[in-house]
């Protein structure tokens, strides 16, 4: 399940032919892979993320309490990462806009920083999503922006 007002991803659990009432099994700031199940008993594993935590597998028996199985980039510990923030306004047609606003880890409000307007489609339902700093042929790299010091600012456009 996705919550569009805060982009919160989760599990829950819908029995066909019953009353058709959800059960809400977990939610929370991530975004999460379709799980897995096993054949032959309750056990799944699913890719969970943040922004700040690249893909991992996570074990759970229930979808609600789940064990993380790997840490696939530890290397991340020596860089400058970056935070991300949800953020609204209203637009120009008085309707409510959103966006994502990525700062440096070491963001100090005090200080001033360059800041890069990122203008593509619709990004803010991805903010719990991983960015790998990886060179892209179309997109702006935030990461790689980011660490460096500057305010990446990804209003969605409509």
């Amino acid at each position: 399940m996705f919550n569009e007002k805060n982009k919160q991803a989760g599990f829950t659990f819908l029995e066909l032919g019953s009353t058709f009432q959800p059960k809400f099994l977990q939610m929370g700031p991530h975004a999460l892979g379709n799980p897995v199940k096993a054949a032959e008993v309750n056990a799944f594993l699913f890719t969970a993320e943040t922004f700040t935590q690249s893909p991992n597998i996570h074990f759970s028996n229930d979808l609600v309490k789940a064990i993380k199985f790997s840490a696939i980039n530890p290397q991340q510990e020596a860089y400058n990462w970056m935070t991300a923030e949800l953020f609204t306004w209203k637009a120009y047609d008085g309707k409510i806009a959103t966006g994502i606003v990525y700062k440096p880890e070491n963001y100090d409000p005090k200080k001033k920083y360059p800041m890069i307007a990122y203008f593509y489609e619709t990004l803010s339902d991805g903010l719990y999503n991983y960015l790998p700093p990886a060179p892209t042929p179309s997109r702006l790299n935030i990461p790689f922006f980011v660490s460096r010091g500057y305010i990446v600012l990804a209003p969605d456009i409509h």
